[in-house]
């Protein structure tokens, strides 16, 4: 495998991974210049870094908050974190032995990588053979993946060369199907909007708290992701914007209990409100984004929110 079928690879590997996790549009007929689309320009860079080992590992999330507008990629974490996991562990598989069809030679196979140099020099024909792939740190064979869908798995299918083709972020055991999930229709709900037939490996989606984050805010985090896939049964998208009013809700809601026990935490004024929004179900407000979500104004509802509760406290008696 030369190093332009390697960069071939790993940029097939990067848009199947980039169309089912982000959604973008890749250009496909400007080689030359990668991809139009600046998130995606973004990503593949850091992508080509960080599968080279022998380079120095660039800061992903320094990257993306320099390239693009905060509100563009609106937490800079979580895509780092998902570039590194699909991408820095990777191995290229290794070729076990050589062959050339120069008809001088005899036999025309072998495992010394020396002797295939010398082919090569002499501008003999070489071809790489492969043996077993290798596959990337983490993933297991999908036999021994667990079926009883109280752990959050990724599902992947490895081709015959070691390759990711296919991957599932919300993988899980469908028991009347008795198979792992598929993409399909039940009614007007997708099941998996990135399901794949015959996966070949799995992996948990559980993972450590940033380090690049301080501590409190690393533990609300992996708080708040565990509640998130308790509650939802899938692993939150912090990226999409009803994951970012929840997040946003249990800061707040972390923020005003630690201000309570003595801490100096400031709290936003919509903290409260936001909460209680939130939790009640009533609708998801944004906070920082250029527009907010359908079907709700944050200000209308904050003031809607604060108007309610002094109507009932004034009702019981209460300033």
């Amino acid at each position: 495998m030369t190093t332009q079928d390697h960069t071939a690879a790993l940029r097939e590997r990067f848009e199947a991974w980039f169309r089912d996790n982000y959604h973008g549009r890749l250009d496909r007929n400007m080689p030359d210049r990668s991809y139009n689309d600046p998130t995606a320009h973004m990503m593949w860079t850091a992508v080509t870094a960080l599968a080279q080992p022998q380079q120095p590992k660039i800061d992903v999330e320094h990257l993306i908050r320099t390239v693009l507008p905060g509100w563009y990629i609106c937490d800079p974490q979580a895509v780092a974190d998902d570039l590194r996991r699909y991408f820095d562990a990777w191995e290229e598989p290794k070729a076990i032995a050589w062959k050339t069809t120069h008809k001088s030679v005899c036999p025309p196979i072998t495992e010394d990588k020396a002797i295939a140099d010398a082919w090569r020099e002499a501008g003999y024909p070489v071809v790489e053979l492969f043996g077993q792939p290798q596959q990337p740190a983490g993933w297991r064979d999908i036999e021994t993946a667990p079926k009883n869908n109280k752990r959050p798995l990724y599902l992947a299918r490895f081709d015959a060369e070691g390759r990711l083709v296919e991957l599932d972020f919300d993988g899980s055991w469908e028991y009347w199907e008795e198979s792992w999930e598929m993409q399909h229709i039940n009614g007007y709900t997708w099941v998996s909007n990135n399901g794949i037939e015959d996966p070949t490996h799995w992996a948990y989606q559980d993972e450590p708290i940033p380090t690049t984050a301080p501590a409190a805010q690393g533990d609300e985090r992996a708080a708040f992701k565990a509640w998130y896939v308790d509650r939802y049964g899938r692993k939150p998208d912090m990226g999409q914007g009803s994951t970012i009013g929840r997040w946003e809700a249990w800061q707040a809601r972390a923020a005003l209990a630690r201000q309570q026990g003595g801490g100096d935490a400031a709290i936003p004024s919509w903290a409260p409100e936001r909460i209680y929004l939130i939790e009640t179900g009533e609708g998801v407000v944004w906070c920082d984004c250029p527009s907010p979500a359908p079907d709700i104004d944050q200000d209308d509802a904050v003031e809607y929110v604060r108007a309610a509760r002094a109507q009932r406290a004034e009702g019981d008696g209460h300033e």
